[in-house]
């Protein structure tokens, strides 16, 4: 395991930063409308910097950035700065892969234990897995312990090192090829298929194959030896610890290092990403078959929402391979973006005019960075007579409600995501959508405007529609249109199925009895990486309602046994981190096992107490209640670990990831959270007198 210290960034600084408003009207200057697009973004969307390029046949028409890099040094952004670019390095994995399948290495629909004969799961059927359904998002992983992967100026690859052994435990959530929900694991396992297949590491085998070849010299991983002033920084992601962090003293966020490199962890510039994307326009690093592969409709080899147009349609890595509203002028244009905690990034391909964009940002969302790069295309392509400029498509009226067919009661019920639940009462010519679990949610009306269709009552903007598909389960499908606010002068259609029909539950007494014991208590993660971003925002707790649902769920999990909650939503697209709950007894204290984080329950909180305490060999991390009489703490730390004090509304109020001396001032309730690797010791020592406050 390797750790970075803190930066200290030497650099030319400059007097002040200004960003410019937006209000003039847009200049003719492609580049100079995408520094305004920049200084919109900035100006009204929380984006704190952006830094972008579009090439067209193999040269930069424009390339700039705007905003702010360091507070603390008085540094904007400039077209050097790294950014991480989060999933865009999905499309790096995607074309290493092809690379490997040219070199007749494996073949696509081959199954992958074939080639990493360790990766086995509990769930009999991981052996239909291909390499394709790694790249296409049908696999069925659960994935959602991925959070573990994003560390606070950290690369330890324990993530990567321990992805097949934790898989062994796993169940898959659906059947291979049956359906594509947006997965990290896929490409995790990608990774570790391009080293076992090639004999390098995936870090080698990128700069051997990718990097050097295409002169991409400013794209890097955490596992390059480079030097780390080079990434941009960020803001404090959070608002309470914001206001610490700059308030009495201006400082910037640690950078934020993604461990899961190929599915999340390369850092690069907008100047290199456009040089990158020629490999998916011209032949060269690969042949036009395999590039022709990464474009082909993959969303439709399983169940997918009308199988029609929607603003994601996955190809082989893309996220769309035809995206609105170029698609509707006939112009196929490929996607792909990225989110971490800190960063955001956006890639448009035009392969017909050998053109592509890249949008990175702190702060704001891959969309938004979707909606500036399409629209610098869009300038372009209008300036050169290609396109004509989009038009907003419109809305239809409604029409007077009529009634609605009798066999659509079976439709009354409860629908689920993973998020939250709704309710669906028929009544008459309309239906009726609340939400159980949330009093303060006003009841939604849809009127029905016969073939199926339902609109909302109040715009006719929103399309509601049941679809009985093949795998059995209903779903509700949302239909709308997302349109850019100015200056973004387009939209794009948002066609998903958004919610599944759950069946009741029928829970007995004896189980009921079981559940009735652990109901309303709170868990806390005792696993999590000592660095893990994460925990420099908020506890990532875990509270239990105080009842199980009439239907027989808890968060929307099928109460399976007295100890189980297991997930059985399988929505395509938006059911990614699924996750069952497995809660065990341990010694007297009750445990909680969900996709791979273990939790502890409030028993497991000890007393504020002075004293050395020992991370011991599990490695589970401990914590600690403050009393109405402790007014301060101040920990001294010996070996690789951290501490996090939380407020009792379990936001973050310091982190020595952040800030690692000083005495921090406590509140009644609130919880010390200590993490390390097995061995590292804290000295604890609270009302400390003759202190000056780190808040």
């Amino acid at each position: 395991m390797k750790l970075f210290s803190k930066l200290v960034v030497s650099v030319l600084t400059c007097n002040f930063i200004f960003v410019p408003t937006f209000g003039a009207p847009l200049q003719n200057s492609v580049s100079t409308k995408a520094a305004q697009y920049a200084d919109f973004l900035i100006n009204n969307r929380g984006v704190r910097s952006v830094q972008y390029a579009l090439m067209k046949d193999g040269k930069f028409i424009v390339s700039g950035s705007r905003g702010i890099n360091s507070i603390e040094n008085d540094l904007l952004v400039n077209t050097e700065n790294m950014y991480a670019i989060g999933s865009i390095s999905k499309m790096f994995t995607t074309a290493m892969i092809m690379n490997l399948l040219e070199e007749g290495k494996f073949e696509l629909d081959d199954p992958v234990y074939k080639y990493i004969p360790d990766f086995a799961m509990e769930d009999d059927r991981y052996k239909d897995i291909t390499i394709r359904m790694l790249l296409n998002h049908s696999a069925g992983f659960m994935d959602g312990n991925i959070q573990d992967s994003f560390l606070v100026e950290n690369n330890d690859s324990r993530y990567h090192d321990n992805l097949l052994k934790n898989l062994k435990t796993e169940r898959l959530n659906s059947a291979p090829g049956e359906l594509s929900v947006y997965s990290n694991t896929g490409f995790m396992l990608s990774e570790i298929l391009i080293e076992r297949v090639s004999g390098l590491p995936y870090t080698e085998y990128l700069y051997k194959y990718i990097s050097q070849p295409l002169s991409l010299d400013n794209t890097k991983t955490p596992e390059d030896n480079f030097n780390m002033a080079q990434v941009v920084r960020s803001n404090v992601p959070y608002l309470p610890i914001q206001e610490f962090y700059e308030g009495d003293q201006i400082i910037d966020f640690p950078i934020e290092i993604p461990t899961c490199i190929g599915t999340a962890g390369i850092f690069s510039t907008a100047e290199d990403l456009c040089k990158f994307s020629e490999i998916f326009l011209d032949e060269g690093i690969l042949e036009q078959n395999s590039i022709d592969l990464t474009t082909s409709p993959e969303y439709l080899r399983g169940i997918w929402p009308d199988n029609g147009k929607n603003m994601i349609e996955y190809g082989l890595g893309w996220d769309a391979i035809a995206l609105e509203p170029f698609n509707k002028a006939g112009i196929t244009a490929l996607f792909k973006g990225g989110d971490i905690s800190l960063t955001h990034s956006a890639l448009i391909v035009i392969p017909e005019y050998d053109m592509s964009v890249v949008v990175l940002s702190t702060g704001g969302s891959s969309t938004l960075d979707m909606f500036m790069g399409a629209q610098m295309l869009i300038d372009e392509l209008v300036k050169e007579g290609k396109m004509q400029p989009p038009t907003f498509t419109a809305v239809p009226s409604l029409i007077a409600p009529v009634k609605i067919p009798s066999n659509y009661s079976k439709y009354n019920g409860i629908y689920s995501n993973l998020m939250q639940a709704i309710k669906i009462d028929i009544k008459g010519d309309r239906i009726e959508l609340s939400m159980p679990d949330n009093p303060n949610f006003a009841t939604q009306t849809f009127l029905y405007q016969d073939n199926g269709i339902f609109k909302d009552e109040k715009t006719g903007t929103l399309i509601l529609q049941f679809v009985d598909e093949d795998n059995g389960h209903t779903y509700i499908n949302f239909k709308s249109k997302m349109r850019g606010l100015e200056p973004f002068k387009f939209e794009i259609l948002s066609n998903l199925y958004q919610y599944q029909q759950i069946p009741p539950n029928p829970v007995s007494n004896e189980v009921k009895t079981a559940w009735q014991k652990r109901l309303g208590k709170m868990y806390y993660p005792v696993t999590l990486h000592y660095n893990v971003i994460t925990n420099t925002q908020g506890l990532p707790s875990i509270g239990l309602p105080d009842s199980i649902s009439p239907d027989g769920y808890i968060f929307n999990l099928k109460v399976k046994d007295e100890n189980t909650l297991e997930n059985i939503i399988q929505i395509p697209v938006v059911g990614r981190s699924s996750a069952d709950m497995e809660f065990y007894d341990e010694n007297g204290t009750e445990y909680l096992k969900s996709n791979q984080i273990i939790y502890v329950e409030e028993k497991g909180i000890n007393d504020l107490l002075d004293g050395t305490y020992v991370i011991d060999q599990d490695g589970y991390a401990k914590y600690f209640k403050a009393s109405n009489n402790d007014t301060n703490v101040q920990i001294n730390i010996n070996g690789n670990g951290s501490y996090t004090i939380y407020n009792p509304d379990q936001i973050c109020i310091y982190s020595s990831v952040l800030d690692p001396d000083g005495t921090v001032k406590l509140t009644p309730g609130s919880l010390i959270l200590i993490s390390g690797e097995p061995g590292t010791t804290f000295d604890i020592t609270k009302n400390v007198t003759d202190v000056s406050y780190k808040n």
